[in-house]
């Protein structure tokens, strides 16, 4: 049984997996250049930009609800309304003032370091007492949606309760950050790790019906399940290191340069990591909002990627053993992939949140895109690998030569 294991060792590290594995180590600090560094580069002239416009769209509503309050005191002076708009207009103004002068700490932020981090949440408070408002004007007053103006102050209080400084670049890519964009499943890294599993295992099987040597595979002094297991579980054993690997480099080209980051804290929702079933999109998930520490945001998505991974790691198996020709394996394989990223971008249906081919959508998942809730994702993923690799188990031990 040491030799098997020996062979399997022996025919994993290969020349080629070996090569395979150092242009992807090579590849990793690039693309965190090209991507996560440049995105935080970009994050502080954008959010810059973003609070100008914002002076611009409060200094509309101003002139708006300063016209409305001069007909109503000509024309209505006693209606109801009039108490109601002067005092969105103060509310206006309040908020225009505060953020004229965050645009102008954001010309030095190095130098303005605490009094943006003073004044955000000064302006993020002011809009606790807010009046229910037009979509629009909401948009425009809490940045985006109500959701995530509350997101921020559960972002605000969690920092002031650990007694830390908020990150003034939320996407400056710390070593647990560039884990926790990675591990997405959206990111180009993450691609990687699907890429050199492929390559790892596309010939794993198929090896032997290339090589002529399968029927010599076979009279080994071991029975088929013997064979089945030590092969399947060496490849999917040192792939899911491989991978482990490979974001370990990304940690640490995040850690070297901007700090750990384990230390701040992002939102998910309680209700997706609870809920099994369906998420529709009426749901009101801003109520289910919590802070999670990044360790333990990190640690979520790293289950739910080491699981995608592993169905990968099976589907490939799969094929490499249907096909009995690695090339063949390799096409159908690629095949496959563009198949899913190409239909997953022309959009997003209901059918898709049941195919477990497109759960490398993993924020998808978190943010409640994908419609479905962690624990029906998490069984749906299982069975279906449970389902491919008995599947291929059966196959195997019953083929007849």
């Amino acid at each position: 049984m040491l030799g098997l294991w020996k062979n399997e060792l022996r025919f994993f590290f290969s020349r080629r997996n070996l090569l395979v594995f150092l242009a992807v180590l090579i590849a990793v600090p690039f693309v965190f250049y090209a991507s996560l560094c440049k995105s935080a580069e970009n994050w502080e002239a954008e959010t810059s930009e973003s609070i100008l416009k914002q002076s611009e769209y409060a200094q509309i509503y101003i002139n708006n609800y300063e016209n409305k309050i001069a007909y109503y005191e000509v024309k209505e002076p006693e209606s109801e309304k009039l108490s109601d708009m002067k005092e969105v207009l103060q509310l206006w103004k309040t908020y225009n003032a505060e953020n004229n002068l965050l645009a102008d700490y954001w010309q030095n932020p190095d130098k303005w370091e605490d009094e943006i981090r003073t004044l955000t949440r000064q302006t993020d408070e002011l809009l606790s007492d807010a009046p229910d408002l037009s979509e629009e004007e909401e948009y425009a007053l809490y940045r985006q949606t109500k959701r995530d103006w509350n997101q921020r102050m559960l972002l605000h209080n969690a920092y002031e309760e650990s007694g830390t400084d908020e990150p003034l670049n939320p996407a400056e890519p710390t070593g647990a950050y560039a884990l926790y964009q990675t591990l997405s499943g959206y990111h180009l890294i993450f691609l990687l790790l699907i890429v050199l599993i492929v390559c790892w295992n596309y010939d794993c099987w198929s090896m032997e019906f290339d090589a002529g040597t399968y029927r010599l595979f076979y009279i080994q002094p071991y029975s088929r399940r013997c064979l089945f297991w030590v092969r399947s579980l060496t490849h999917w054993l040192f792939s899911m290191l491989g991978c482990l690997l490979v974001l370990g480099e990304v940690y640490l080209c995040g850690a070297i340069r901007y700090g750990s980051g384990w230390s701040d804290y992002v939102i998910e929702n309680n209700e997706i990591l609870k809920t099994f079933g369906t998420i529709l999109p009426q749901d009101n998930l801003m109520q289910s909002d919590v802070v999670l520490s990044m360790a333990q945001a990190v640690l979520l998505r790293f289950g739910l990627a080491c699981l995608f991974l592993t169905f990968c790691y099976l589907v490939v198996q799969f094929f490499s053993f249907l096909c009995k020709s690695g090339m063949l394996s390799v096409i159908c394989t690629f095949a496959l992939a563009i198949f899913v990223f190409s239909t997953n971008i022309a959009g997003q249906g209901e059918a898709q949140s049941l195919l477990p081919l497109y759960y490398y959508r993993i924020d998808s998942l978190l943010t409640g895109d994908m419609q479905i809730g962690v624990p029906c994702y998490l069984l749906i993923e299982t069975i279906s690998a449970a389902v491919i690799w008995v599947g291929t188990r059966i196959w195997m031990e019953h083929r007849n030569l």
